[in-house]
């Protein structure tokens, strides 16, 4: 079986620019979307497909890989929204948030205590929100190593490690299976009743809306 062509999903060329990649994909998530496509399981999937597509392409990071390599070279790219890159284990992709912040071959003196500082409250942080999502195990591997659940985790504990207000979180179950999607969401929801954190979710699973507080639907873009 051929790999699917993401430009092809799209109905793009390969040197489309931006605004023509946005606009081909409106156009195709419009006319494919389960509102406008109900009880059709093809619509669905193609329109999955849809948006892994603009994922990709509409990340200019993403898409110089997938030129390159195709889609083969964003394996433990997609899942969790990190990448790999030249990364050596999970408590890089949480540094790499920061600049490096324990890093640093400039400033001495206080500067750089601060710097050590920073880096280990970023370290303990770190570590703490990867044992809530019981991933303490997985701190030495590599992102690739990961399984989809496993690296879906991993990209929702970094977004919460600066302990935001408000998580917004645009289909964070999309790329998991009905398992793991519930354990992804089970450890989301006690985070942010833990840490009196809100959270706005969008998703097109019923069961998924159903363990909200407050449900607004949407029909054709118009609040139902």
């Amino acid at each position: 079986m051929s790999e699917i062509d993401y430009y092809e999903v799209l109905e793009v060329s390969r040197d489309c620019s931006g605004a023509e990649l946005k606009k081909a994909y409106r156009k195709l998530a419009l006319k494919y979307h389960p509102d406008r496509n109900p009880d059709d399981k093809d619509a669905e999937e193609k329109f999955k497909l849809i948006n892994e597509a603009y994922q990709v392409l509409s990340d200019d990071e993403k898409r110089s890989i997938y030129d390159r390599y195709g889609k083969a070279g964003l394996e433990g790219n997609m899942g969790g929204g990190f990448g790999s890159g030249n990364m050596d284990d999970i408590m890089d992709i949480f540094n790499s948030m920061f600049g490096g912040a324990g890093g640093g071959g400039f400033g001495g003196g206080r500067q750089q205590r601060r710097q050590n500082n920073q880096k280990y409250n970023l370290d303990n942080v770190a570590k703490e929100l990867l044992g809530e999502f019981g991933l303490s195990h997985r701190i030495n591997h590599l992102p690739s190593e990961l399984s989809g659940g496993e690296q879906q985790r991993v990209a929702i504990a970094r977004a919460l490690i600066n302990k935001p207000k408000i998580i917004l979180a645009d289909e964070p179950t999309g790329n998991l299976d009905g398992e793991n999607s519930q354990i992804m969401m089970k450890l989301l929801l006690d985070y942010t009743k833990k840490s009196k954190t809100s959270l706005v979710l969008v998703t097109h699973d019923t069961s998924l809306a159903q363990r909200c507080d407050r449900i607004i639907e949407l029909n054709d873009g118009n609040i139902a």
